[in-house]
Formats: structure tokens, sequence, C-alpha cells
């Protein structure tokens, strides 16, 4: 219904995944979307925005931040991710 903002850039790695489930034609728990890293904002297109005050959040968060298009990092097809995480 509405374009998010892209940028063709590689995908970063992330040990955080958001999941965001609420009710829906009465399910009480639906998952509506899931994605690496912490949670953000509705983009600004998102007509769920219920206030000004969500909307002017929204269009300032995403007016510096960007959904990633351009796949996994180079390095990700020969190296363990757990490198790039911090992990042991």
């Amino acid at each position: 219904k509405y374009a998010s903002r892209t940028i063709r850039a590689p995908m970063l790695w992330s040990r955080t995944c958001t999941a965001v489930v609420g009710p829906h034609e009465g399910d009480p728990f639906v998952l509506f979307t899931a994605y690496g890293g912490p949670a953000a904002p509705r983009e600004p297109g998102d007509s769920s925005l219920t206030s000004e005050e969500e909307l002017a959040a929204s269009r300032a968060f995403w007016a510096t931040h960007a959904l990633a298009t351009g796949g996994p990092p180079a390095w990700a097809e020969n190296e363990d991710p757990a490198v790039h995480l911090g992990h042991d």
C-alpha cells in the first residue's frame, strides 16, 4: 500500500529479532511480521498509525533509516556469522 524506504546495501547480521504479534479476526495471536534487529517505529505510510505523535516519530526515524535490499554480506558465504556477532 506504500513504498518502503530502501537502500541497496548488504544486510547486517543481528542477534536481536523483533516479532510483531497481535489479535486479528478473532485469533488472539497472529504473527504480522518478524525482522532482524531491535523494534522500529511503523513506517509513515502505515495506516495503523493513530496519532500525530506516532506519525512524527515514524517520519523522524525513517528519515535516517532504510531497509537494506542488497542481500547477505559478501563474507557470509565463507564465514561463520558468530565471528561477526561476538559469539564464541
